[in-house]
């Protein structure tokens, strides 16, 4: 392309930003030049300034012979909301004052072709004219090109793990000198509030040696939200990215930017917004989906989007609405078209699927939708396999990928995850011909997790029965007399064939240790881990530990009598008779325990009540517990107004249930949350002795019904408590960090907490994480590990320093830390 005259192009663009001359003089970078929806013949590259410019970028096949151009007049130019420029050149929705940002397209290309390129201001050369400022354009459509992409979602804090996590990544494809083609990035870009200053901060400034050579194709999360809106399509997140809205990367057009589609080689990618968009079958967006996969003829499909179909990590999706219609509205629409992969952040875990289809129900359940139950693993059970091209309802594969700047001290077990980390990690999966491989890579550099997908020839895919899952055998545990207890062992799944290994000795169990066929009784201390076998030994389960608090003492006391539970009207009429109690707003229930064992300065672990439900709801309904507050609560006598003439302790308890839709037994019983406090205030009172009653009232807004004593005496509601003995447990009010400062070396934090007393007669293992925050909102895992405390120190006191990267903290930087602390006896 020819150059413009100098001073005809000054002209030019000075007329366009109404701006003199003499202001562009100290015109600097803000943000560095980054790529934007590329197809195989053109690519966008963007990049700002904080004072204007004459924008000018030139790229050719070499970084010494960037012979082609384009001019201010064919770049969109939008200005900063304080910039007096013209009417009609679009607007910024927030930026730093003097901001100007510049969209250069670049059309005329050849696919699958390398260029290089620079940015100017008229002559003066801002970024560019090197190796690595370059961009590649996509292959020609149907092309067979491998692809490597990098995966990440929740990033946005500009924090030690996420530069981390980048940093590992780059050091890996450096190493196998395969270079990142192309990054999907699952939303939450920008924390905490979705400012244009914080995109800067922390997705611009960190990436910016990834973002000059290879494009980022972004999905919208809830943290972008609400400064900016997929409605509107206005806002920081709009302004910063260049989506393709017309079909021009592959797929149909969708008339947005707040959910497209691009094809890359053989694959066929699909962004949806998951936050603020209609995300019903009916929906714009659901209506668009269905056009553009009738047209898709990739060999792969993969779909991303912000709120994950499925995860246990730090959000539930049994719970969360985003995810429970993108699961029950959207995913059907994927899988009956051949989806391979389906990529989410949100939830601050790593988690991978099995290969499952089917799985839209809520609770989500592993019944009859689970393909494959292998690990996936080429070096392991070997990869998932699927039919070749796109074969409706052929299997897919799920990966939460959230977990780009901080990850969850714990997760709860999904039926479907066959892995389930807790460690700030990325993904890096490459697509080449009939395989698809992902690698899970943490901050550490450690690859966590291996999984492959093979789409070769036909695969018939049969739903196999009794499919692994993350989690091991159970136990149901009863305390005898003389300080003993009975264990009895149930394999999960409950496959036929399965065969379950013990311990009693605290070891790891194998195939060399017992072998389960019967209760089996063990003292008070001691903790038996188990797994199962099945399917011919070709599936192991994970090792599970019976659950046990050292040193604890647990029971469980029903109601004995027909007087001791019963319901009072909101008239005052006390019902103590019937099979069954009502509990709902209209009165209160109440429920008396005999004999309840537990010493007056006992360390409450939990206390719940327990019921066998006897109805059937699908709302969810709220209400609360309380319990008197009386050392020893006296039999009910039916006299009016009696439940709510008794004593209530201070603390209550709120019991929130989203339904009761299971009419269970007494081994699987509705429950309240843990009534700790209201125990602990009971047996605080001055008369209480250990074998006293105690007395519990509880209230719901809809109606719940619970079987009473009447019923049968195993039905009846029960009083589940487990409890320390002070000899093993902490001081009440010592269980909270004490002490926080810098260590002597000034590479970790001094931490003392306190201990039992120096009399105690055995060690403690001190199982710990430790967690930092620069504003106590961001809490993020330092170090997990566990200590063993020796003899306690003669003032009381045991102290652990924990290591952290001195980058994570600077100078004198105010910060504040947290300690999960649990306990376990040698």
């Amino acid at each position: 392309m020819s150059v413009l005259p100098r001073k005809l192009l000054i002209l030019v663009l000075s007329a366009m930003l109404w701006l003199p001359a003499s202001l562009r003089a100290d015109a600097q970078l803000s943000r560095h030049p980054y790529l934007q929806t590329a197809t195989p013949e053109s690519i966008n590259v963007v990049w700002r300034t904080v004072g204007g410019t004459i924008p000018i970028l030139r790229y050719g096949p070499t970084p010494d012979a960037l012979t082609n151009e384009v001019l201010p007049v064919q770049m969109v130019v939008r200005l900063g909301p304080d910039i007096q420029g013209s009417p009609v050149l679009p607007r910024l929705h927030s930026a730093p004052p003097g901001t100007y940002q510049y969209e250069a397209p670049i059309y005329g290309l050849r696919p699958a072709t390398t260029y290089y390129y620079a940015i100017y201001d008229g002559d003066r050369l801002l970024a560019g004219g090197d190796a690595d400022h370059s961009f590649t354009t996509l292959p020609s459509p149907g092309s067979s090109d491998a692809l490597r992409l990098w995966v990440v979602g929740d990033t946005g804090s500009g924090n030690f793990w996420q530069k981390s996590s980048f940093a590992r990544m780059r050091e890996l494809v450096a190493q196998e000198g395969r270079r990142v083609d192309h990054y999907l990035h699952l939303g939450d870009i920008a924390y905490y509030g979705g400012l244009d200053s914080e995109y800067s901060a922390h997705f611009f400034d960190i990436y910016t040696e990834l973002l000059r050579n290879t494009v980022c194709w972004p999905t919208m999360g809830n943290h972008e939200f609400p400064q900016s809106s997929g409605v509107t399509q206005t806002g920081p997140y709009y302004d910063a990215y260049v989506m393709p809205t017309f079909g021009e990367s592959g797929g149909l057009a969708s008339g947005t930017e707040a959910y497209y589609s691009f094809d890359i080689g053989p694959v066929h990618f699909i962004c949806l917004d998951s936050h603020d968009l209609d995300r019903s079958p009916s929906g714009e967006m659901a209506r668009w989906l269905k056009a553009d996969l009738e047209m898709a003829s990739a060999e792969w499909l993969v779909a991303f989007w912000h709120h994950p179909p499925y995860s246990k990590g730090t959000v539930d999706t049994d719970r969360d609405r985003r995810s429970i219609q993108m699961r029950e509205f959207i995913l059907p629409i994927l899988e009956s078209h051949g989806v391979d992969l389906i990529l989410s952040g949100h939830s601050h875990v790593y988690e991978r699927s099995m290969l499952v289809d089917g799985a839209y129900h809520t609770p989500s359940s592993n019944d009859g939708v689970v393909l494959d139950d292998g690990d996936g693993d080429p070096a392991g059970h070997g990869a998932y396999r699927k039919s070749e091209s796109l074969t409706p309802n052929g299997g897919t594969l799920a990966v939460v990928s959230g977990h780009g700047r901080t990850a969850a001290a714990s997760f709860g077990q999904h039926p479907l995850m066959r892995r389930q980390i807790t460690s700030v990690g990325s993904v890096l999966i490459d697509v080449d011909g009939d395989t698809l491989t992902g690698r899970m890579l943490d901050w550490t550099g450690e690859v966590r997790d291996v999984f492959q997908l093979v789409k070769r020839g036909t695969v018939e895919q049969v739903p196999i029965e009794y499919p692994w899952a993350p989690k091991g055998p159970g136990f149901l545990v009863q305390r005898l007399s003389s300080g003993r207890t009975q264990v009895e062992i149930l394999a999960d799944p409950p496959a036929p064939d399965a065969v379950i290994y013990y311990t009693l000795d605290g070891s790891v169990p194998t195939t060399d240790s017992a072998v389960y066929d019967g209760p089996i009784v063990v003292g008070d201390t001691i903790v038996v881990r188990a797994f199962s076998q099945w399917r011919d030994g070709t599936r192991s389960s994970l090792v599970s530990a019976s659950e046990k608090i050292p040193g604890g003492i647990s029971f469980r006391k029903y109601v004995a009598a027909e007087t001791d539970d019963g319901k009072e009207y909101d008239d005052g009429v006390v019902d103590l008779g019937g099979e069954l109690i009502e509990i709902d707003a209209e009165g209160v229930a109440g429920f008396r325990f005999e004999g309840v064992e537990i010493p007056p300065d006992a360390w409450l672990i939990s206390g719940r009540l327990q019921f066998s439900q006897q109805s059937i709801s699908n709302l969810s309904s709220d209400g609360f517990v309380w319990g008197e507050l009386v050392a020893d609560s006296s039999p009910f006598t039916g006299e009016n107004g009696e439940f709510s003439g008794r004593q209530r302790t201070t603390h209550q308890v709120s019991w929130n249930t989203e339904s009761w839709t299971t009419l269970l037994t007494e081994e699987e019983p509705a429950e309240t949350p843990d009534l700790s406090k209201v125990l602990d205030e009971i047996i605080s009172q001055p008369d209480w002795r250990s074998g006293n009653a105690m007395s519990f009232f509880v209230t719901k807004s809809l109606q719940r019904v619970a079987a009473a004593f009447e019923s049968a005496p195993s039905l009846a509601a029960s009083l589940s408590v487990t409890y320390l003995t002070r000899e093993l447990a902490f001081e009440r009010v010592s269980s909270g960090l004490l002490e926080v400062g810098r260590a002597e070396d000034g590479q970790g934090i001094q931490l003392t907490f306190d201990s039992p007393s120096p009399s105690a007669k055995f060690y403690l293992g001190l199982n710990y994480e430790f967690e930092a925050s620069r504003d106590l909102i961001d809490w993020v895992p330092i170090r997990q590990d566990s200590f063993i405390l020796g003899a306690i120190g003669e003032d009381g006191y045991g102290r652990l320093t924990a290591t952290f990267d001195p980058d994570h903290f600077e100078g004198d930087e105010q910060f504040y830390v947290r300690m999960i602390v649990s306990l376990d006896p040698e």
